[in-house]
């Protein structure tokens, strides 16, 4: 796997399709995709569609470390 540099950063916005196009993946698994030039994983969230599927989306905690 490659170690490219990574350009996303914590609240960008960005398609799947150009996901795949830079680190490999899936346009259409579910919410965690592991990439397949990388170690990195992605983590989708759209809290409209989410709760269709039962899931409450409350937001990333302030104290919190993740999504930073």
């Amino acid at each position: 796997m490659s170690s490219s540099a990574f350009r996303l950063r914590a609240g960008d916005i960005v398609t799947r399709a150009d996901l795949v196009v830079e680190h490999g993946g899936s346009v259409q698994s579910g919410g965690i995709v592991p990439s397949n030039t990388s170690n990195s994983v992605f983590v989708f969230t759209d809290p409209a569609e989410g709760t269709q599927f039962g899931y409450v989306y409350d937001c990333f905690s302030q104290t919190s470390r993740a999504g930073r």
